[in-house]
């Protein structure tokens, strides 16, 4: 069974403003968060907790923004 397309965003939007679970941010963390994270990582390498090429894999290359997706249960009522 497929979903309509409006009826999914009306339940989306509906998750989405609910405070309890969600909190909207004036602007987007994810530079912030990469910069915090490359520097940790560098600080892991430099005391040899890590090695370069586990720095490597874990060091953030790209960002992307998250995005919210949900799977509503089609099966249920409501």
């Amino acid at each position: 069974m497929v979903m309509d397309r409006k009826e999914y965003i009306k339940k989306m939007e509906e998750k989405l403003r609910d405070t309890t679970t969600y909190m909207k941010i004036d602007k987007d963390p994810t530079m912030e968060i990469k910069k915090e994270l490359a520097s940790q990582l560098q600080e892991l390498l430099k005391e040899e907790i890590i090695d370069k090429n586990l720095h490597r894999q874990l060091y953030p290359n790209t960002t992307q923004i998250p995005r919210a997706y949900g799977s509503p249960k089609i099966h249920k009522e409501g």
